[in-house]
């Protein structure tokens, strides 16, 4: 059965994290008067350290789900989300893996493809490193180790711009004349910003597209 999936992700909520974030931030190598290096500690240290901590949501050792989408075959996009931090990632991330279990159970055991955009280089691993973190034990096998060609995931971005090439995958619908009918708003640089802000269902709302991009792209390759 073919499973197409798409994720988005935020920063790291640990109360550690932003040290973290903070320990891997220095002054840039080429200053040394005291002077410009106390300059560059009150000016432009915090945005530094605040840039380190975002990058965080591409780790999934630290970064964390905030929702998931996904289509089996033909079906509709469905969900599962963490609407605010309150919500349980770990909650969440097994009512995905359980709803695909269940779905190839009623599907006789029926082998799955994973396919999504990046998704050999992104999703499944952060899926799987998630699981790990959150002491799930998926019921499914996730294949974060798989290759594009290995038949068991297809990952549109790679099938399109070869191993070692990438495009966005908004820029490749585009290319292809492909739109899906939302009025999608951000990207996933955007997605923390969104979140924090309580503007969770926009979030939502681009990662369904996500989807239902990424189903008319395979479809318009095969």
């Amino acid at each position: 059965m073919d499973v197409f999936v798409d994720v988005e992700t935020i920063p790291s909520q640990r109360n550690e994290a932003k040290e973290r974030a903070a320990a891997r931030v220095s002054p840039p190598g080429n200053i040394s008067k005291a002077e410009t290096i106390a300059k560059w500690e009150a000016e432009t240290r915090p945005g530094k350290e605040e840039e380190e901590w975002k990058r965080s949501a591409l780790d999934g050792g630290w970064g964390e789900l905030c929702c998931i989408c996904w289509a089996v075959d033909d079906g509709p996009v469905l969900q599962s989300c963490r609407p605010s931090l309150e919500d349980s990632e770990k909650h969440m991330l097994a009512t995905f893996l359980g709803a695909i279990s269940d779905e190839q159970e009623q599907q006789r055991g029926r082998p799955i493809t994973w396919i999504g955009h990046n998704i050999t280089g992104f999703d499944l691993r952060f899926l799987w490193q998630r699981a790990v973190v959150l002491g799930i034990k998926p019921p499914i096998k996730l294949q974060q180790d798989a290759t594009p060609w290995s038949g068991k995931v297809i990952d549109t971005m790679h099938t399109w711009a070869g191993n070692r090439g990438s495009i966005k995958l908004t820029d490749l619908c585009a290319a292809l004349r492909i739109d899906v009918g939302h009025d999608d708003t951000i990207d996933g640089s955007m997605v923390w910003d969104e979140y924090k802000a309580g503007r969770f269902y926009t979030v939502l709302h681009h990662c369904r597209a996500d989807v239902e991009r990424v189903r008319e792209v395979y479809r318009r390759m095969v």
